[in-house]
């Protein structure tokens, strides 16, 4: 059967340390990537692209318990080389949080010790997924289908506790297209897509899109070309139709969008 993160991770411990076992660990998790649903022409290394300085941070979380932890490494490894060492201004959003181990937790210790100054929010209908569309391809599990993957939103909240963090910000609940444009902040430095369907997706796009700063970064989960979501890769090609911006390169089934500069400020800088 396919290793887990954690017994990668445990067998690279025992021969070189745990630094050193979270660089071979992520070589190994470019290794067994499930290649038959990845989008192959933006895929990149995730050894290549990983953070020291996030490495360092993170590697005494195995114990935590963390679900997913090495997968989101891509994700915090990017987020601040392209985000907090570039000092892009603005909040970090989430939108699809769950339960919050996966990424609001983890995501909000980042934070808290980075730049603990960044307003974090955080959007899920807690009531489960949406319908389902045609564009979203066939469901593979009763977990695919409307109301798959409930949570709480007491869930959510107890999942902060027993971490010992303080809660985001701003914790918004609804559909994303339902959620007030003013509950999304007027600027927005990062946000993370993890709607899972083609029409969260398109909403997420289009309630935040136009709040993104210049070098802004949009990751957004599930790109595939195959398998049980096929509707964010199909809205991301969609709402980028006639946009300056296209996926900057993709890990997995991550991919990166980095919000381009405005016409006239390109040309002054190219000046």
């Amino acid at each position: 059967s396919k290793l887990t993160e954690w017994q990668i991770l445990g067998a690279c411990s025992a021969m070189v340390g745990v630094l050193s076992a979270l660089s071979l660990a992520a070589a190994l998790l470019d290794s067994v990537r499930t290649e038959d649903v990845l989008v192959e022409e933006c895929q990149v290394s995730l050894r290549e692209r990983l953070d020291p300085e996030v490495l360092r941070f993170f590697q005494g979380m195995s114990a935590t318990g963390q679900e997913s932890l090495f997968k989101r490494f891509y994700m915090f490894s990017r987020l601040k080389q392209l985000v907090i060492d570039k000092h892009v201004p603005g909040a970090f959003l989430e939108l699809g949080c769950y339960h919050g181990k996966r990424t609001s937790v983890p995501l909000r210790r980042f934070i808290d010790h980075f730049d603990s100054s960044r307003q974090f929010h955080v959007y899920d209908s807690f009531e489960g997924l949406p319908e389902r569309m045609a564009r979203d391809g066939i469901a593979e599990s009763p977990a695919d289908e409307k109301g798959g993957l409930a949570t709480t939103f007491d869930n959510f909240k107890e999942n902060f506790r027993l971490a010992g963090l303080r809660l985001p910000d701003a914790i918004h609940k609804g559909y994303f297209g339902d959620i007030p444009d003013d509950k999304y902040p007027d600027r927005v430095a990062f946000a993370f897509f993890d709607g899972d369907l083609y029409q969260s997706i398109k909403d997420s796009f289009a309630k935040v899109y136009h709040k993104l700063n210049p070098g802004a970064i949009v990751l957004v989960h599930d790109y595939m070309i195959s398998g049980r979501f096929l509707g964010p890769k199909r809205a991301i090609e969609e709402f980028l139709a006639d946009k300056p911006e296209n996926v900057t390169e993709c890990w997995d089934t991550f991919a990166l969008i980095v919000k381009a500069q405005p016409p006239h400020e390109a040309r002054t800088t190219e000046l």
